[in-house]
C-alpha cells in the first residue's frame, strides 16, 4: 500500500478499539500538508483494498459515521529483546520536524522550508534568491557544466514556449529558439556546454503526436533535430553516450545511445533520465511528466543493478543528482502540490525539502553543489468563450487550475471547476459574457456538466460532510444537492433523461459505466487504461469518449464511439484528440495537436475529419465545451513561475 494508507494503518492499529476522528488522523498522517477529508477517505479505501476489508462488514477498519474510523481487529503486541527499527511512512507519523522558515520574495510566496529528520538531514539554506523572472514565466531550468549559464523555458511574444539563456548579473535573456514549441521534460546542456538539448512535439503522417530531441547552440542560430521519436535527452560527461526516452506501442522506454549510433534499451518504462556526475548511474522515473503516477529508480548504464528509491504512487516533475552523486533531488506530488524531496541512491526514506502554498518543481543542483535551483509558481487557468466557431475569444474568468468547463444549452452560463493550490476543486457558475461569477457551496468538485434543461449541474465531487467522491445533482441557482450515485469514486459524468454515463476507477484501469437512474441498473461498457470525457449523443444511442492528448497507452488514444446498450464494438474515429462534443447525432467536435490548440470535426459515420479553427497558439487547452453553431468555451493554462535558488544548502551525504 502507499505511504499515506500505511500511515493511517499505523495510527489506527496503535489505538485499537478507539474512534479516531478525521481531524486527528489528518493531523498525524499529514502533519505538514493541508489536505481535505477526501485524501483521508482515499487512503482508507486503499488500506481496505490492501487488507481485503469490506466497509459494510469490516474486519479491520470500521467507519464511525460523522466522527472517524476505528480499528476493530484484534491486536497482539509482540515483545522482543532485539531493538528493531520501525518503518515510518513519508506521511510523517512520529517524525521530527526540523527548521521552519517562511520566505516571501518579489511578491511571490516561495513557501515554507521544512526538513524531516531521518538518519541525517539537509541543513537549511543560508539564503534564498530569485534567479530568473521573465514576462512569460520561467520554468524547466538547466545549468551549464561550468555553472555560469542557466537555460529556461518561457512563453515568447509569438505564443511559443521558447528557450532562453540567462547569465547571473545580466538583466537581459538571450532567446535561443523561435517558432519551435519547447515541450516535455526540462532541457539539458551538452557535456561541453556548447549546446542545449530540448524536446518538441510533432504529428506524424498517421496524426500521432510524437516527440523529437532537438539541439541549439548557446550562441543562438537555427535549431536542428538530433534524435527523432525521442525526448528528454541527457549526455554523459564524456560526451560519448546519450540517454533519452523513446515512446512506442508498449510504453515509453529508456535508451542509451553510443557514439557509434548503437543503442541499448535499459528500461521498458522511463522518463526524465539523468546521468550521475560520475556517469556510473542513470536516475529516471516511471511517472510521465505529462500526467501519470510512478516511482524513482536508478540503474547502471548497461541496464544492470536497478534500484527502486520510492514507493508510490507519486507524480514526478523533475529530478537532479547531487553534485557528488550521493542521491537525487526530485519534485513530486501526491495529494497536494508539487514539492522538493531528497533520497539517497542507496535507498531509504525520502526527505522532504519544501512545503508551502506554491508548486515547487524542476530542481537542478549547481556543479559545485552549493545551490539548488528550482521553479516556484502555479498554473493560472483562464476561461475563454467565443460566440461561434470562427468568432474571436473573450476572457471570461481566471484563477486556479481548471479541471472542467461546461456551457448550458442556451450558451448563457458556463460552469467551471478550479482547484486552488493544494486544495479542493471549487465549483462556480459565471455568465458567458463574464459579468458575474457565483461559487456553488456544499460540494468539493472535480468535474461538472449541465443537465440538458440547464436547471441543474451534474457533479463528480464530495458533498459537504461526505467521505468519498460521489455523483451529485446540484440544483441551480438554489444550490440544493442530491446524491445520484453515492461513494463511487466516479468521474466525468454526463446525463440525458434517465441515462447516466460516468467513469469509475478500478484496479485494472478506468471503466465506462452506463446507469439507468430510474432502475439504478448499471452496465460496464468497457475498460481502458485511460479514458476521459464521455458524452452521450442527443438521442442517447451512442456514447463518445477520448483518451488524453498525450496518452501513454496507444490502445486508449483518440476519439471513440460505442452503442450505449453494448450491442456493438467501440469504433475509433480519430487517432488522437480529446474532449469530444456532439454536433447533433452525425458528428463530433474535438481538439487535437500536441497542445490541443486546434478544433476539428469528425463524422461519426465514416471518420472524415475537417479542421475548423486554431485555438490559443502556444497555450495548452485543458478543457472544451460547446453549444454547436452558437458558442465555444475553452480552458487554457498559462503559467508565470520564476526560478529561485537555495544557496548554501548542504544535502545529506
Amino acid at each position: 500500500m502507499g505511504e499515506r494508507a500505511f500511515g493511517v494503518l499505523v495510527e489506527l492499529a496503535t489505538h485499537p478499539g478507539e474512534t479516531l476522528d478525521k481531524d486527528t488522523l489528518i493531523e498525524r498522517v499529514w502533519p505538514d500538508v493541508g489536505v481535505s477529508d477526501e485524501a483521508l477517505s482515499q487512503a482508507v479505501h486503499e488500506l481496505r483494498r490492501a487488507l481485503g476489508d469490506n466497509p459494510r462488514a469490516p474486519s479491520f477498519v470500521q467507519t464511525v459515521y460523522g466522527r472517524g474510523y476505528r480499528f476493530v481487529a484484534k491486536v497482539d503486541e509482540a515483545e522482543s529483546s532485539e531493538q528493531v527499527p520501525a518503518a515510518r511512512p513519508a506521511g510523517g507519523v512520529h517524525w521530527v520536524v526540523g527548521v521552519v522558515v517562511v520566505v516571501v520574495l518579489a511578491g511571490a510566496a516561495v513557501g515554507v522550508w521544512l526538513v524531516r529528520r531521518v538518519d541525517s538531514r539537509p541543513e537549511p539554506p543560508q539564503r534564498i534568491e530569485e534567479v530568473v523572472r521573465l514576462p512569460g514565466g520561467a520554468f524547466k531550468p538547466a545549468i551549464s557544466p561550468d555553472g555560469r549559464f542557466v537555460a529556461v523555458v518561457s512563453s515568447d511574444e509569438g505564443g511559443y514556449h521558447s528557450l532562453f539563456l540567462v547569465r547571473r548579473g545580466i538583466p537581459n535573456a538571450l532567446q535561443l529558439t523561435r517558432g519551435v514549441d519547447v515541450r516535455g521534460p526540462a532541457p539539458t546542456f551538452s557535456a561541453d556546454g556548447n549546446w542545449v538539448f530540448f524536446t518538441s512535439y510533432r504529428s506524424d503522417v498517421r496524426d500521432r503526436v510524437l516527440p523529437d530531441v532537438w539541439r541549439v547552440s548557446v550562441l543562438g542560430g537555427r535549431p536542428e533535430v538530433l534524435v527523432e521519436g525521442a525526448s528528454a535527452a541527457h549526455q554523459h560527461w564524456s560526451g560519448k553516450q546519450l540517454v533519452f526516452s523513446r515512446p512506442g506501442l508498449g510504453g515509453t522506454s529508456l535508451v542509451v545511445r553510443e557514439a557509434d549510433g548503437s543503442e541499448q534499451e535499459i528500461a521498458r518504462q522511463g522518463f526524465w533520465p539523468r546521468w550521475s556526475p560520475d556517469g556510473d548511474w542513470i536516475a529516471y522515473t516511471t511517472s510521465d511528466p505529462e500526467g501519470g503516477n510512478g516511482d524513482l529508480f536508478v540503474v547502471r548504464p548497461n541496464g544492470n543493478e536497478r534500484r527502486q528509491l520510492t514507493r508510490g504512487p507519486w507524480q514526478f516533475y523533475g529530478l537532479a543528482w547531487t553534485a557528488r552523486g550521493e542521491g537525487v533531488v526530485f519534485a513530486a506530488a501526491r495529494e497536494g502540490p508539487f514539492q522538493l524531496w531528497w533520497v539517497s541512491k542507496d535507498g531509504g526514506l525520502p526527505v522532504r525539502l519544501t512545503v508551502g502554498a506554491g508548486e515547487d518543481s524542476g530542481p537542478v543542483v549547481t556543479p559545485d553543489g552549493s545551490s539548488l535551483l528550482f521553479v516556484s509558481g502555479h498554473m493560472q487557468g483562464n476561461l475563454h468563450v467565443a460566440d461561434g466557431p470562427q468568432a474571436p475569444w473573450r476572457r471570461v474568468s481566471g484563477g486556479g487550475e481548471l479541471l472542467s468547463v461546461a456551457l448550458d444549452s442556451a450558451a448563457s452560463q458556463v460552469a467551471v471547476v478550479r482547484r486552488q493550490i493544494g486544495g479542493e476543486g471549487v465549483l462556480a457558475v459565471a455568465s458567458s459574457r463574464g459579468e458575474r461569477e457565483v461559487t456553488v457551496a456544499g460540494v468539493a468538485a472535480v468535474r461538472a456538466r449541465w443537465t440538458p434543461d440547464g436547471r441543474a449541474l451534474l457533479v463528480a465531487g464530495v458533498p459537504a460532510g461526505g467521505e468519498a467522491r460521489a455523483l451529485l445533482q446540484v440544483e441551480w441557482p438554489s444550490g440544493a444537492v442530491h446524491t445520484l450515485v453515492p461513494a463511487c469514486g466516479c468521474d466525468w459524468p454526463d446525463v440525458r433523461g434517465d441515462t447516466l454515463v460516468f467513469l469509475r476507477q478500478e484496479e485494472e484501469g478506468m471503466a465506462l459505466v452506463v446507469r439507468n437512474l430510474g432502475s439504478a441498473r448499471e452496465q460496464m461498457l468497457l475498460r481502458r487504461r485511460e479514458i476521459a470525457a464521455p458524452r452521450l449523443s442527443p438521442d442517447t444511442r451512442l456514447v463518445a469518449w477520448s483518451g488524453f492528448l498525450r496518452t501513454a497507452d496507444e490502445a486508449s488514444a483518440g476519439i471513440w464511439v460505442a452503442p450505449v446498450d453494448g450491442s456493438g464494438e467501440p469504433r475509433r474515429l480519430a487517432a488522437d484528440g480529446a474532449w469530444p462534443v456532439w454536433e447533433g447525432t452525425e458528428s463530433l467536435l474535438f481538439v487535437r495537436g500536441a497542445n490541443g490548440n486546434s478544433l476539428w470535426r469528425v463524422a461519426v459515420k465514416d471518420g472524415e475529419m475537417v479542421h475548423l479553427r486554431s485555438l490559443d497558439k502556444g497555450f495548452p487547452t485543458v478543457a472544451l465545451d460547446a453549444v454547436p453553431g452558437r458558442s465555444l468555451a475553452v480552458g487554457v493554462h498559462v503559467d508565470a513561475p520564476a526560478v529561485f535558488a537555495f544557496h548554501g544548502l548542504r544535502l545529506p551525504p
